[in-house]
């Protein structure tokens, strides 16, 4: 595998994301009915090759030493909270309101809310109209990490400042004080 360079890789992913998501937001409801139908049938077709590339991801990410957590969150009725369900549509699919439902969640473990010791720790200081984007942008972090030199993010057994198991080895369970 070739070596890249993962932030310029993500940026311009990013960026092609961005785009085709303003273009999809301008298209008709029939032309974005037929990019999905086809997006669907593409992925139907694909499944194994698409489940083995998965499987190569994750082991890759858990041989870098990355802890790896597998969620979703799905709009179809079947899935969401009976507060969230919602008849089915005209054209048969039972979709719910699965924005409520990721809303809550996000909002429920944001680092501002109730309950989360070390949210409220990190968020000190930090513009509620302004917040960084990213944990490694906030005041309390940066302080933390003050002292650990340009060379260590990029060893091999961390390789970015988002791999906190790699140093901190109880991050998973919430414990960073090591």
């Amino acid at each position: 595998m070739n070596a890249i360079d993962l932030a310029d890789y993500s940026q311009t992913l990013g960026k092609q994301a961005k785009a085709a998501s303003a273009e999809m937001a301008r298209a008709s409801a029939a032309t974005k009915n037929v990019a999905l139908r086809k997006l669907a049938a593409l992925l139907r077709a694909n499944v194994a090759a698409l489940q083995l590339d998965n499987a190569k991801d994750l082991e890759r990410a858990r041989a870098a030493g990355l802890a790896v957590h597998i969620w979703t969150l799905r709009p179809e009725n079947a899935f969401l909270p009976a507060g969230l369900k919602k008849a089915p549509a005209s054209d048969g699919t039972q979709r719910g309101d699965s924005v409520a439902e990721i809303t809550a969640y996000l909002v429920a473990n944001a680092g501002d809310q109730g309950g989360q010791r070390y949210g409220a720790k990190l968020l000190r200081g930090v513009s509620t109209t302004n917040a960084p984007l990213r944990i490694t942008e906030l005041p309390k972090w940066t302080r933390e990490h003050r002292k650990v030199p340009d060379w260590e993010w990029k060893h091999k057994d961390v390789r970015t400042k988002a791999n906190c198991t790699a140093c901190h080895t109880q991050a998973e369970l919430g414990y960073y004080d090591e």
